[in-house]
């Protein structure tokens, strides 16, 4: 019984030290940041850590999140509503979620509302990791999407706070997708009366990647307008 405990405590400091590893070494995370979102981690056995500030709740997930660091899904209240899990090791699928609703979400504003009313402005990228490392890197006006595509119902959710809307997909074909999908919602929604930007990555980056590499003010440099029509388009020339 004596080597069972002993071989359940080593491998979960393993785990332990190999989620750190991953969240501040090589993701760069703070403390501060880990906590503000409530990142936490589940080990091989299924034993789930979570920071000191997550709210007293009972996580219920199944085999497939174990090994697996965790980011809690929050509505706008803070309301847990979902966990989306991304593998620590090599394997598949690298992130498995819960069930949710991914169309009226979006990941973080439940901690970024106050300052994206504030600057009646808010960034949007496409991963949680990049949520949190905007926010670190001193933009705190930012939201993750949950899935591919953007929704209708999300776009009237920004509204309610914000007037200008900044599109950050990552630089490579599927980034340039999504951004063409939004154009034509926007256009056929007749925009919800939001101002909207985009900000073009070199290929093969994502913002985290570019903002350890290169730094907050070169991001904030490449905001342009979107340009959603062939009229906007003769015009800008």
């Amino acid at each position: 019984m004596k080597q069972q405990h002993q071989k359940l405590f080593t491998e979960r400091i393993k785990v332990i030290v190999e989620a750190q590893k991953y969240l501040k070494q090589q993701r760069q995370l703070n403390e501060n940041t880990i906590k503000n979102f409530w990142v936490g981690y589940c080990d091989p056995n299924g034993f789930i850590y979570m920071p000191s500030s997550f709210p007293l709740t009972d996580l219920h997930l199944n085999d497939m999140f174990k090994n697996r660091v965790l980011f809690p899904i929050c509505d706008l209240y803070g309301n847990i509503i979902g966990v989306s899990g991304r593998l620590l090791n090599d394997g598949d699928p690298k992130y498995y979620n819960t069930e949710y609703d991914k169309a009226k979400h979006l990941y973080g504003f439940n901690v970024t509302l106050p300052i994206c009313f504030e600057e009646r402005k808010v960034y949007i990228v496409e991963g949680n990791i990049d949520v949190l490392s905007v926010y670190q890197r001193g933009i705190k006006n930012v939201v993750g999407m949950l899935g591919s595509n953007l929704t209708v119902v999300q776009l009237c959710l920004l509204s309610r706070f914000v007037d200008k809307v900044v599109f950050v997909p990552d630089g490579d074909i599927a980034g340039e997708k999504f951004l063409n999908r939004t154009k034509k919602l926007i256009e056929k929604y007749n925009s919800f009366g939001l101002q909207y930007f985009s900000i073009k990555l070199p290929n093969g980056y994502d913002p985290d990647k570019f903002l350890i590499e290169r730094g907050k003010d070169s991001f904030v440099q490449l905001e342009q307008p979107l340009i959603l029509s062939l009229s906007e388009q003769l015009e800008s020339i």
